[in-house]
């Protein structure tokens, strides 16, 4: 019993102990659950079992005959131990969860042994929005080329984004796509798909839309177009005024 207890001390004080191996990653989505998963070969008797967090910080320690006992304000009604083996579940996952995890055993078998872990947390990914940043016309005004952007609004980091496109061989990584279209192509469909290690969406769409002018801002098209129609108005109006000067003029002089 007595060394039982130096045992127990020595693992909470030094946390002196042997590793099992390279760190395994597990990847968690942000506001749900994660198991850092953890099994005790059969017949193993465990005398002392601790959870750390960044290697220095004891959260939770499962003692022998009693169940678990959180130690740290950050994870109170967070943890769990499923079906009561050893796995460490985390519930309602945040951003700062992520990190280094050890699970620290005594058993009568060793005397102590590290299992490390490695937590990603990741959100859910929302529709990607494409957007075009830069429309030109190409040669004889017949092609036109169009710089698209796919961002996924609080995506955080590790999105991967790729493009592919109907009808056509295309398959390309990364946020931006160059496109050069021709008429005929006015009905090809491109999609961006976002990706990360939890959850990937994707949308779709048509970019001779955006040649068009349509639902587009700073198009060089749409902004060519709204000048002419300008001009074309200025010039009308114009016109107009002039002819009612006239037409007062003559009738004035009739009148005389």
């Amino acid at each position: 019993m007595i060394s039982r207890f130096i045992l127990l001390i020595s693992i909470w004080g030094t946390g002196c102990s042997q590793d099992t191996g390279d760190p395994w990653d597990v990847f968690g989505i942000l506001g749900e659950s994660v198991t850092l998963p953890l099994k005790i070969p059969q017949g193993e008797k465990v005398y002392a079992f601790f959870w750390r967090f960044e290697t220095e910080v004891t959260i939770a320690l499962i003692k022998e005959g009693n169940g678990l006992d959180v130690v740290d304000s950050r994870f109170k009604g967070r943890l769990s131990i499923p079906d009561g083996n050893f796995s460490l579940q985390i519930q309602s996952l945040r951003e700062e969860d992520g990190g280094s995890y050890t699970a620290q055993i005594a058993t009568n078998s060793t005397a102590v042994s590290n299992r490390e872990y490695k937590l990603h947390v990741f959100s859910r990914l929302q529709k990607p929005i494409i957007e075009p940043y830069k429309v030109t016309d190409g040669s004889g005004n017949i092609a036109c080329n169009i710089a698209l952007n796919c961002t996924v609004k609080n995506g955080g980091e590790g999105v991967k984004y790729t493009w592919t496109a109907e009808n056509k061989r295309l398959f390309q990584e990364g946020s931006f796509l160059n496109v050069s279209l021709v008429p005929m192509e006015s009905n090809v469909t491109y999609t961006c798909t976002a990706r990360n290690p939890v959850s990937e969406n994707s949308t779709q769409v048509r970019p001779w839309s955006f040649c068009m002018g349509e639902n587009f801002r700073g198009s060089t098209r749409q902004t060519h177009y709204c000048i002419m129609k300008g001009i074309f108005t200025t010039i009308i109006l114009a016109i107009l005024l002039t002819a009612i000067s006239v037409v007062h003029f003559k009738t004035r002089q009739r009148n005389v």
